[in-house]
């Protein structure tokens, strides 16, 4: 009887509070960090560089700006070919002096997770306003063995930092955040 009582005066406050999807923020534990800061060098042009794997990440998703060392605006979603044609558009404007970006490899991209954090998974010191959501590779699902067409592609959920499984998978027409990187 009293877990029960417990269990709705703390839902009920819960509820009080507002919690919902909108209000969360980071929430980290005091285990060791599996993307410590110490592992990236901050280039003060927007991107960050990954010393053990020498990566280069964009600091904010696509759609955000980089001002001041924070990531303004919403990040925005985006579909396949159109996720396509933005590694396109910021390879043509030459983000940060660059024309090589790409989308990441799902074990690039779930490099990235912070296993300490959730409400996003992920290093929020340096990689600022990150949406606690699913974001897309460029690894692809292939149809069956005897065939190399894809109609989905692995993503990673910066909500909970959840490995790649037979769920985390997208179809091409759905919209997913993105995250850009070069070598």
């Amino acid at each position: 009887m009293m877990m029960k009582k417990n269990t709705v005066v703390l839902s009920l406050l819960l509820v009080g509070l507002g919690f919902n999807n909108a209000s969360y923020s980071q929430n980290c534990t005091n285990y060791q960090s599996t993307t410590p800061s110490v592992d990236f060098t901050d280039n003060a042009d927007g991107t960050i560089s990954h010393q053990p794997t020498g990566l280069m990440w964009k600091v904010c998703s696509e759609g955000q700006t980089y001002t001041n060392g924070s990531c303004e605006n919403p990040a925005l979603p985006f579909k396949w070919t159109e996720a396509l044609a933005q590694v396109n558009t910021v390879n043509t404007e030459g983000y940060a002096g660059y024309n090589d970006w790409r989308l990441p490899n799902i074990k690039e991209l779930n490099a990235l997770v912070e296993l300490s954090c959730f409400d996003p998974a992920i290093n929020a010191d340096l990689f600022p306003n990150t949406v606690a959501a699913r974001y897309a590779s460029s690894s692809p699902r292939v149809k069956a063995l005897t065939s190399l067409e894809s109609d989905m592609a692995w993503v990673v959920n910066f909500k909970d930092g959840s490995l790649p499984n037979s769920g985390d998978l997208s179809p091409l027409y759905q919209g997913e955040y993105l995250r850009l990187l070069r070598n």
